[in-house]
């Protein structure tokens, strides 16, 4: 039996805690204890912070964690203004005091932030990453319109080649006015960047961007990057990327049902 074991089987002296690692949005690291803990070269600060039991069920979507944390928490912050741009992952390691050995309890990501005015916490409700194994893959569709996403590997554009930097000169909302300007709908399905912050752009009138949703931190005068949109067809492949090769889609499907019983030939 190793010494953890013995640790955590004793009825006099164990004193075990947990440590919380949060990563993805932000990098946090808090422990139940009431000392710090360093581990791997990274200090884990006590803090108030506790979680609901872990059950174990054969149903992995079953196994969900609550953890409550202060509303004012790093963690908590991210979901105030905005909706991280990336999944907020979640690690769980129980740990004695003495015994230099930490063990893994529970892995998995936040998927909803619950804030309470009564006591200024915050619970953050989260999934186990092996739900993950239990969801489908996504499969690629016989389709007219390329599946692929803009700028990634099937793709094969840079983004960076169809970026250019622009000045906001007004903002209400989530409509932005930019300087320079491109053609009506050139941005459209495209993405505007402020720091770590995305947001999609659903409809480019020239010099007016209508994000998907309001982005904190954006002023008149501040500089950010747009991406140009591209709405999967073949002919804007060609026309506005000349980047046919790459494209994914069936633009040949013949419209015509063969399965509703007519001729197909009429």
């Amino acid at each position: 039996m190793s010494a953890y074991d013995d640790a955590d089987r004793a009825y006099q002296g164990a004193a075990p805690a947990e440590l919380f690692q949060f990563s993805g949005g932000v990098a946090a690291y808090y422990c139940s204890g009431q000392r710090a803990v360093t581990w791997q070269g990274v200090e884990y600060r006590p803090d108030w912070i506790l979680h609901n039991d872990l059950e174990q069920s054969d149903e992995l979507n079953k196994q969900g964690l609550e953890i409550t944390v202060r509303s004012e928490c790093p963690v908590a912050m991210l979901y105030v203004e905005d909706i991280p741009a990336t999944s907020v992952n979640v690690r769980v390691y129980r740990y004695i005091a003495g015994v230099e050995d930490f063990r893994l309890v529970w892995a998995g990501r936040v998927v909803k932030p619950v804030f309470s005015s009564e006591d200024d916490s915050c619970v953050l409700h989260c999934e186990p990453i092996y739900t993950m194994l239990k969801r489908p893959g996504l499969r690629r569709n016989y389709q007219l319109i390329c599946p692929y996403c803009l700028y990634d590997a099937q793709c094969g554009l840079a983004m960076a080649s169809w970026t250019t930097q622009v000045t906001v000169t007004a903002v209400s909302g989530g409509r932005v006015t930019i300087s320079p300007s491109r053609g009506s709908g050139y941005y459209t399905g495209g993405v505007f960047r402020l720091g770590a912050r995305h947001r999609l752009v659903i409809n480019d009138s020239g010099s007016y961007l209508q994000l998907a949703g309001a982005a904190p931190g954006i002023a008149a005068g501040t500089r950010a990057d747009v991406s140009a949109g591209c709405d999967k067809t073949l002919e804007t492949c060609i026309s506005k990327f000349s980047n046919w090769l790459n494209f994914g889609g069936f633009p040949y499907i013949p419209l015509k049902n063969p399965f509703t019983g007519d001729s197909v030939a009429s």
